[in-house]
């Protein structure tokens, strides 16, 4: 009788670090997509959700750093999201801002 034997392969971030993840984020209720406003290349330009149309503005990279968060990067001007001031309240806009490499860029993914 022949075994077979079943694996399954889940990356962790150390198989996928260095690599990047492109993808479009998408609220689940509007059904609309995170979208760089105006593809604005600007520190601080604030993030919205916009009709989904495939443009650059509206991809992000996922890049999964060492310590198992992630950096989102838009592909069309290459900031990150960004906690708007360090802040830790309810409704703080989110923009986006070049990487500085500071835990108010890094997200956890799940």
């Amino acid at each position: 009788m022949a075994r077979k034997c079943k694996h399954t392969f889940r990356p962790g971030c150390e198989d996928l670090e260095g690599r990047q993840l492109l993808l479009t984020i998408t609220n689940v209720y509007s059904g609309k997509v995170l979208d760089d406003t105006g593809f604005s290349t600007r520190n601080g330009t604030l993030i919205q959700q916009w009709q989904s149309n495939g443009g650059l503005n509206q991809q992000w990279n996922l890049v999964p750093l060492r310590d198992g968060n992630f950096e989102i990067q838009n592909v069309y001007s290459g900031k990150v999201l960004d906690d708007t001031g360090f802040s830790k309240r309810n409704g703080t806009p989110i923009q986006q801002w070049q990487w500085n490499n500071t835990l108010n860029q890094e997200w956890k993914v799940g």
